[in-house]
């Protein structure tokens, strides 16, 4: 569950995040925002999205080493714990 929220807010910044690149692009044309903040903003968007990306991926592979160690079949941990509920 505590990876699951965790990808949860981490998906809801990256939103946020995406939400206030566009803003910034209005900033920019308009002159009130320096190019170098608002590849700033970019550079921590890129950031935001790699550390959900292993989030994800460190997902997969807990899933995978408890599969292998309690020699569920792979892809199948998901239905033995739907099952239990």
């Amino acid at each position: 569950d505590d990876y699951v929220y965790e990808i949860e807010i981490k998906t809801k910044s990256i939103n946020l995040q995406k939400k206030k690149i566009e803003i910034s692009k209005v900033e920019l044309k308009n002159g009130s925002l320096k190019r170098v903040d608002f590849l700033e903003y970019l550079v921590k968007l890129a950031s935001s999205e790699i550390e959900l990306l292993e989030s994800i991926i460190n997902i997969g592979m807990i899933e995978r080493n408890l599969e292998i160690l309690t020699n569920i079949p792979f892809g199948e941990i998901q239905y033995v714990c739907e099952n239990k509920k």
